[in-house]
């Protein structure tokens, strides 16, 4: 399979550390993935296709065991991961050469306190097809976003799915997005990147079962607060 993306911008093009690790993506967590659409308010970006949660191993030094233990990566060779860029290919079952970068320097300390209340806030959050894909949606969003809020049908980048029966997991991480401040960031951001394939990032996979349905009453919470809010404003 072929996951198609497009370049960063080029702040984010900058050099990276020797290769030290070498990746191969074997496939999406939960199957079958989910689709969705990505449009860019200055049609810049344009997406059709499958997203969601990956899981791939790993030859070399893919993270200190003690950034492993953080995180919940629990072996050094098998990781899950999400895409980070919406520019650049891969296939599954294919080898790559990487190095390992923080958000910070990857991104920049805005962005990546973001990414990690992000990650904070839904790490329990992806148990399935949809839930994955509305968390890939939440990443994309923060990542490429140029205004100064986040939400998955507004701003500079939207992101939906294109099926009905995932439109309620999209509108809980819209939520999600819309509360970032409520959240501590305590994820690590760890990104493995390659300039010329899809760069990933790392996320915890030792996480407890979620409460679903308890982080669904959040999120649409959020969601409604926000808008009482902008009524109250208006």
């Amino acid at each position: 399979m072929r996951m198609k993306s497009w370049p960063l911008a080029a702040a984010m093009c900058m050099a990276a550390p020797a290769f030290g690790i070498t990746v191969n993506m074997t496939g999406f967590r939960y199957q079958p993935p989910t689709d969705v659409t990505v449009t860019s308010t200055d049609e810049s970006l344009s997406f059709s296709g499958s997203a969601g949660l990956f899981v791939g191993e790993a030859d070399g030094p893919l993270l200190a065991s003690s950034l492993r233990a953080r995180i919940g990566v629990a072996a050094n060779t098998t990781f899950a991961a999400y895409c980070i860029e919406l520019q650049q290919e891969f296939d599954f079952g294919v080898p790559y050469d990487y190095s390992t970068a923080t958000g910070a320097s990857y991104l920049d300390a805005s962005k990546a306190d973001a990414l990690s209340r992000f990650l904070t806030a839904g790490r329990d959050f992806a148990t399935d097809s949809a839930t994955s894909a509305a968390i890939q949606a939440g990443i994309w969003e923060i990542v490429y976003e140029t205004g100064n809020t986040f939400g998955l049908s507004t701003g500079s980048l939207q992101v939906a799915p294109t099926d009905g029966a995932s439109v309620q997991a999209f509108g809980v991480v819209d939520g999600l997005l819309a509360g970032l401040a409520r959240y501590g960031a305590e994820v690590p951001i760890t990104i493995l990147t390659n300039p010329s394939t899809q760069d990933f990032l790392v996320v915890p996979t030792n996480i407890p079962e979620p409460s679903t349905w308890a982080l669904l009453a959040a999120g649409l919470g959020a969601t409604g607060w926000l808008a009482r809010r902008r009524r109250a404003g208006a």
